[in-house]
């Protein structure tokens, strides 16, 4: 790809690219230095790339590695119409990875800001820049000694733990439903002004343990939205539990999933359950090269905490699913019973359940994996770190929407979901996670061949599964680039409001404009 021969468009308007070149470049590399700004093939290419097969060319991609770099860039970008598409680490895939939301966008990447700012073991928070990745939380907890546990992902070790925050994503442990989580940010408004939110701003000691200060409360403003740049997170973090639990329960027919969404409803509306819960069907848990005996519908619950808590949880549970009359088999894993299972798994004969129960206790216990990344991509040796379209690779996207926790209402949803993809000739590999006692979020995926033909033809299909959704009143909880528009209903009063904060706080339309359809 040679920039200098692309046109790119900025508001509309073709943008004369040797024009930037000598009016803006130069003034990138004084802020930036030579090394923070990169516009070669190389890098555009790997900028332009997601795992969808649609590619989004950039004009240049720049590194920040301080807030007044990035305040100095706004206020360029306003002086020259430029637009800029932040990004905390560029592994948002499946959803657009790094791409922007149009051609012609200047990528910021805040790899470079990747400080753990504050600790705070009394109070239980962390603060932390955009650029810090899950392991790097991670591996700084286990420096410091720390009994705080970070929930993660099953993303990988790679992908930026304020990224995923900020697109309301969802994890494993009791802190699982991350959003919940967030106790003040700091941001950088369009304008280059720097604000915080709850009582960020005010002086005294309140500043990271109570998130919504006086009047509105505006944290979710900043969340799947292009109204600021975030520089900071607080973030609450769990206290390590003193005793680690988790049940599993493989059901073994396909009628078990009304059940198994009933139990786990009334459970955590009963406050039994405090964890996120994942139920995935058999398919959703197929590894590369091994051969799982899973359920129909398997169920993962984290039950940890103080041990007669745990004890206590695990014996109310065992009694509701025995009341459910399921069939099926349900399991304690323990730190005691995994080890012994690893031992006969890898002394006496092969427990094709065993990897899959090893990488769900990892993430309950947050610690980033990169299994499941590898189960999705079919290949053992990809990691969060290396992903991208090679040769043979195939392509996907993730469909997800969300649904009422009542069964009928995730039985129609999974059936629609199944019906569609195998009458377009895909597979249905689907998790069903519980982010309350009253919503549950499905999350499946099409993969096709990364050919010009596939990938037009998965476009169209995608398209059209998610106008089945949306018809049917569930929507998606999260979008990308490329599929904004198909997933954010055209005529809202909530999104004509969304435009007016929009166009107050950046009339100039510089940053990531159409993000979430605003």
């Amino acid at each position: 790809m040679d920039i200098n021969s692309h046109e790119n468009k900025l508001h509309g308007k073709p943008i004369d690219t040797p024009l930037f070149f000598d009016k803006v470049y130069g003034e990138l590399i004084v802020l930036f230095g030579e090394a923070g700004v990169r516009c070669d093939s190389g890098s555009m290419e790997r900028y332009s790339f997601s795992l969808s097969g649609k590619y989004v060319l950039p004009l240049a991609i720049v590194y920040p590695q301080k807030t007044d770099q990035l305040r100095q860039l706004l206020v360029l970008a306003n002086k020259n119409g430029l637009q800029l598409y932040p990004i905390s680490k560029g592994k948002n895939f499946g959803y657009g990875a790094a791409q922007g939301t149009h051609e012609g966008q200047i990528i910021v990447d805040l790899c470079l800001m990747n400080r753990v700012l504050e600790l705070n073991e009394e109070l239980g928070f962390v603060s932390l820049e955009p650029g810090v990745s899950q392991q790097e939380l991670y591996d700084y907890l286990q420096q410091k000694g720390s009994g705080l546990q970070i929930d993660v992902t099953g993303a990988g070790r790679h992908p930026s733990v304020v990224g995923n925050v900020l697109e309301r994503g969802f994890g494993h442990t009791d802190y699982g439903n991350r959003f919940d989580s967030i106790l003040g940010m700091e941001v950088l408004l369009p304008d280059g002004k720097l604000m915080r939110t709850g009582f960020g701003d005010y002086p005294g000691v309140l500043k990271t343990t109570y998130r919504h200060g006086m009047g509105p409360s505006v944290d979710g403003l900043f969340t799947q939205s292009n109204f600021g740049i975030v520089t900071k997170l607080s973030l609450a973090l769990q206290p390590r539990p003193a005793y680690f639990s988790m049940f599993v329960y493989f059901a073994s027919k396909e009628e078990g999933l009304e059940p198994l969404v009933e139990v786990v409803r009334t459970l955590k509306s009963s406050g039994v359950l405090n964890s996120c819960v994942h139920i995935a069907n058999k398919e959703r848990l197929e590894r590369p090269g091994a051969t799982n005996k899973t359920g129909a519908w398997n169920v993962s619950i984290s039950l940890s905490g103080p041990k007669a808590i745990a004890k206590a949880r695990k014996k109310t549970i065992q009694t509701a699913f025995r009341k459910q009359k399921l069939q099926g088999k349900g399991i304690e894993v323990t730190d005691n019973r995994l080890k012994l299972l690893g031992l006969i798994n890898k002394y006496v004969c092969t427990l094709s359940a065993y990897p899959s129960l090893k990488e769900a206790v990892n993430l309950k216990k947050g610690r980033p994996t990169e299994s499941y990344v590898q189960e999705l991509m079919g290949d053992l040796n990809v990691n969060s770190g290396n992903m991208h379209l090679g040769k043979g690779q195939n392509c996907f996207k993730w469909i997800s929407a969300v649904s009422t926790a009542e069964p009928k209402a995730v039985r129609k949803l999974v059936s629609l979901t199944k019906t569609a993809l195998e009458a377009k000739g895909y597979g249905f590999r689907v998790t069903l996670t519980f982010i309350s006692a009253r919503a549950l979020i499905m999350i499946s995926e099409i993969q096709y061949p990364n050919t010009t033909e596939a990938i037009q033809k998965a476009e169209n299909d995608y398209n059209s599964i998610v106008k089945l959704l949306a018809e049917n009143g569930y929507y998606a909880y999260r979008s990308g680039s490329g599929n904004y528009t198909t997933v954010v209903p055209k005529v809202l009063p909530l999104k004509t409001m969304l435009k007016r904060v929009k166009d107050a706080l950046d009339p100039n339309g510089i940053l990531a404009p159409g993000k979430y359809g605003v």
